[in-house]
């Protein structure tokens, strides 16, 4: 066993590093008792660092751990922890861990954290000393193993820290591995994690192997599918050949009979083809005929020779005209050129001298206007005309510069703009108050006048209201009327329906009956029909699951009773022999039981003391359907016997039962009820309308409260648009006043600038009209030195002289022209109408011709029986082209079929090949991964038992 002897802590939280603490630890126990922050807990946190080398949370990674050097003020603080124990070998321990933490150079407040030394020293029971020097690691392991108890054993349990003894309460998995480490059994678990997920993959392999497996069995049931269906379609190959060969015989037979007819049809189409485009020929030209002959002014009655040769003659005489009239043209046109020129040179020697003596006109005026605008500018700007081109234009430009007047406008326009530019923004925002303001007085009097409205028709509502209220009283009346009309022809029905249950039932009257016997009987039968009551309802339950309707199933059973019934003699014989084995004949009689069948009646009075040996008999149960039968019929003589003691007298009546009345009673009843259906659906319309006309009367109502706070909203809304409309009027009058000044102001500013602008532009047009006038004089002296140069000396009177005789001659051809081209038009109207004589005559002889021939070709059509040799060769080809696309389809068909099978076939052997080695391959992988999965589960069986006991040797332990 080991044993604590002393600590001593150096530099550690709150201990000093200047001195070393030591603590020595008595035995058997010693109590560390302390204040709050005396250092109890760093005790613990010693003990486990120098045994374990685990600091305690929180602490910065050993930064907080250290004392802090602040306080020493310095830049390295030296920390040091001893632990002195006995082992279980009666050695004496000594292990000593050192520590520093040291500011950073670069950064004062960054430090660093540093394990430096960590020694063991070892003192055996003879006393010989060992010192060993070890790394930290090494030290984490060595210590604990010479303390006999894991590391492990020491975090979580002996020097647990107080902020992790919590961990028993952590997740499950963090409680497993603080276990484990406790028990050192993570091998193990690591071992049975591994063969788990080892035995996962294999599952996962064998589900991924076992869907290819069956994959692979699919694949080969598929191809062994096709082969069947490929033999299928093999024998289908060779029906389809079959067929195709008597087809194709049978269109050689067809051809070759198509051969024949059509020579035959060949030689009729050829004639057929020559009638229809004679015919043709024949049509068109009787109908060209009718249409020359029709628009023929003139038809001559010579022949087309002659015809021709008179055409041939005007023909001669109108090319000669033509000739002789571009001859004539022709001397015209050189005549008008020769006087065109002429007339050219007659105008510009005309025009010359005229703009020579325009040219000295316009000069003389110009030099004139020069010195007028000299001397008004000169008197205008007071300026001499000595110097008049400088000074004038330094005068237009001062002239042209805004003025301080202006100047002086502007700004109090600007301003007057600004201020009124604000007046109306502040109107506008009045405004649209204003139109809001209107706005909810609409709203506000709209609602008023819809409340006005609902509260005109309160009246109204209340009246209706009133009368619906009439109404229903009235109805409700009737109805109870109705219902006690109902009420007595109910009773009147039960008393008929007694009457009738008697009648049916043969009830014999007696007058002795006592009620409480009537009474006894009655609650007897109740009990029989209670007793029957949940066997006969499960067995309607499952007759109605087929619709079936339970009076008509009862009246249909009644019936084949009564048509197979046994006879009166043998019910009551049976119920004798059946009562004489139920009781036995040593009894004396209790109860008399009466049975009544027919129109017969037996007393049978028997004693009901049964013995032991009857007390087990076998009894038969009902059928259900036999039991709703007698139900019937007992419910039957309950209604009877509750009319009589209902009536308080027994019915003595011995009538019989009257059918028709019973029907008109029912009829009644239904009349009735039908009736009293229809006053109810009105009295619920009375109560709906009522309840209608109800909510709105509520509704009218509470409108009128809320019509009078409307009422002072809108006197309110009104005394707002009061105000609101005399703030408009107050500026709006503002802003008329501030845009007067602005157009008064606008006005002299105006006044001003057209005065400048004015003075300006009539002294700068009359320079500008100076200085063109100017230029202009200069380029009409350059002119006239020009055209006094150009000027030579025409004739003027020879020209006169040609022009007139050009005229004369002239006029004297086109006299001659007009004659010729008269004469042309009648040649040329002659001329088109021998034409039109002449296409007539030659049409009219080609339609007698083509008639002619029609006639010898129709004869000759109607000789070959063209109609039905066509009839007969469409026929044959009909058929031909059938049988040839029955022969396409099939070979498109067989081609296709014998393809796939070719193609297939070949893919099919090797698909169905290597299905069958995939699917091999697949089955060992499957039955190894089997294999190794059963494996695996026996390995995890085994660890997880040695682990069980492991842990039980450590617990006995």
């Amino acid at each position: 066993m080991t044993t604590l002897n002393s600590l001593e802590i150096k530099g550690i939280r709150s201990f000093t590093p200047d001195r070393t603490e030591c603590l020595k630890f008595e035995k058997p126990l010693t109590l560390i008792v302390g204040k709050n922050g005396s250092g109890k807990t760093t005790l613990v946190e010693c003990l486990k660092a120098v045994s374990c080398g685990i600091l305690p949370p929180s602490q910065g990674k050993g930064r907080n751990f250290i004392f802090n050097s602040k306080l020493k003020r310095c830049s390295e603080v030296k920390s040091s922890i001893r632990m002195t124990f006995s082992s279980h070998n009666n050695e004496t321990i000594s292990a000593s861990r050192s520590y520093s933490i040291s500011n950073d150079k670069y950064d004062p407040k960054k430090l660093t954290f540093k394990a430096t030394d960590s020694t063991l020293d070892i003192t055996s029971a003879d006393g010989n000393l060992r010192t060993l020097s070890l790394k930290s690691t090494q030290m984490d392991t060595t210590v604990p193993s010479y303390m006999g108890m894991s590391r492990a054993l020491l975090d979580n349990v002996i020097f647990c820290h107080q902020d992790e003894n919590n961990w028993p309460l952590e997740d499950a998995s963090k409680i497993k591995a603080r276990f484990d480490d406790l028990l050192e059994t993570a091998g193990f678990t690591k071992a049975l994690q591994s063969i788990s997920k080892a035995r996962k993959e294999q599952e996962t392999h064998i589900l991924s192997l076992n869907s290819k497996l069956e994959a692979h069995k699919q694949e080969i049931i598929r191809i062994d599918t096709l082969r069947k269906k490929w033999n299928v379609i093999k024998e289908e190959i060779d029906k389809i050949k079959t067929e195709q060969g008597k087809l194709c015989d049978k269109s050689i037979v067809l051809m070759d009979e198509i051969a024949l007819v059509k020579r035959d049809y060949q030689k009729a189409s050829e004639v057929f083809e020559e009638y229809t485009a004679c015919e043709r020929k024949y049509l068109r030209l009787k109908e060209e005929c009718n249409v020359l002959y029709e628009h023929l002014s003139e038809i001559y009655d010579e022949s087309l020779e002659e015809i021709l040769k008179f055409h041939s003659d005007l023909s001669e005489e109108l090319r000669a005209s033509e000739s002789k009239n571009d001859e004539i043209s022709r001397t015209i046109h050189e005549s008008c050129k020769q006087l065109h020129d002429y007339n050219k040179k007659l105008t510009d020697i005309g025009s010359l001298e005229n703009r020579v003596s325009r040219l000295r006109d316009d000069y003389e005026a110009n030099q004139k206007r020069i010195d007028q605008l000299r001397t008004e500018l000169c008197s205008a700007f007071s300026i001499s005309e000595v110097n008049f081109g400088d000074l004038i234009e330094s005068e237009l430009e001062l002239l042209s510069t805004i003025s301080s007047m202006e100047e002086q406008l502007n700004a109090e326009s600007q301003n007057l703009e600004d201020e009124f530019n604000s007046l109306q923004s502040s109107l506008l925002n009045t405004k649209a108050a204003f139109h809001g303001i209107s706005s909810t007085l609409k709203t506000v009097e709209s609602k008023i006048r819809e409340i006005e409205v609902l509260t005109s028709k309160l009246d109204e509502l209340n009246d209706n209201k009133d009368d619906l209220n009439k109404q229903l009283d009235e109805t409700t009346n009737e109805v109870a009327e109705l219902e006690k009309r109902i009420n007595n022809l109910q009773k009147e029905k039960e008393k008929m329906l007694n009457k009738g249950y008697r009648m049916k039932n043969m009830i014999q009257i007696k007058e002795d009956i006592n009620t409480d016997d009537i009474k006894s009987g009655i609650n007897f039968l109740n009990y029989i029909l209670d007793n029957d009551a949940q066997s006969t309802d499960s067995y309607l339950n499952l007759i109605s699951r087929y619709n079936i309707d339970e009076q008509k199933l009862v009246q249909t059973v009644k019936r084949i009773f009564e048509e197979l019934i046994i006879t009166e003699e043998q019910i009551i014989q049976d119920t004798q022999n059946a009562i004489k084995q139920l009781f036995g004949s040593k009894g004396k009689p209790k109860i008399e039981i009466t049975v009544i069948i027919g129109k017969g009646s037996l007393s049978i009075e028997n004693e009901r003391k049964f013995e032991s040996d009857h007390s087990n008999a076998y009894f038969e149960p009902y059928n259900e359907l036999v039991k709703i039968i007698t139900n019937d019929r007992i419910k039957e003589y309950i209604s009877y016997f509750n009319g009589i003691i209902n009536e308080e007298q027994i019915d003595s009546d011995p009538g019989d039962f009257d059918a028709e009345k019973y029907n008109e009673l029912l009829k009644s009843i239904s009349e009735l009820n039908q009736e009293l259906i229809d006053k109810r659906s009105m009295i619920d319309k009375y109560n709906k309308e009522l309840e209608v006309l109800s909510s709105k009367i509520a509704e009218i109502n509470e409108r009128g409260h809320k019509l009078v706070s409307l009422n002072e909203q809108k006197q309110k809304i009104l005394e707002n648009k009061d105000l609101l409309n005399i703030e408009i009027e107050e500026k709006e009058s503002s802003s008329l006043n501030v845009k007067a000044s602005m157009k008064r102001i606008s006005e002299e500013l105006n006044r001003v600038k057209n005065e400048r602008n004015v003075k300006y532009h009539k002294y700068n047009s009359l320079y500008k009209e100076y200085l063109s006038k100017n230029e202009r004089n200069a380029s009409i002296t350059r002119e006239l030195g020009e055209l006094m140069s150009n000027k030579d000396g025409n004739n003027l009177k020879d020209l006169n002289s040609n022009i007139e005789q050009l005229n004369v001659d002239i006029t004297i051809n086109k006299d001659e022209q007009t004659k010729l081209m008269a004469k042309m038009k009648q040649i040329k109207l002659s001329l088109q109408l021998l034409n039109d004589n002449i296409t007539y005559k030659h049409k009219r002889k080609l339609m007698d011709e083509s008639k002619s021939r029609l006639e010898d070709l129709k004869t000759d059509l109607d000789a070959k029986n063209y109609d039905e040799i066509k009839k007969n060769l469409e026929e044959l080809n009909s058929e031909l082209s059938t049988i040839s696309h029955e022969i396409a389809t099939m070979n498109g068909r067989l081609n296709a079929l014998e393809n796939n099978c070719d193609q297939n076939e070949s893919v099919e052997n090797k698909l169905f090949a290597r299905a069958q080695s995939e699917y091999i391959d697949s089955y060992i992988k499957f039955k190894c991964h089997v294999e190794a999965r059963e494996d695996l589960e026996k390995y995890y069986k085994f660890l997880e038992s040695a682990l069980h006991s492991y842990h039980l040797e450590k617990a006995l332990l």
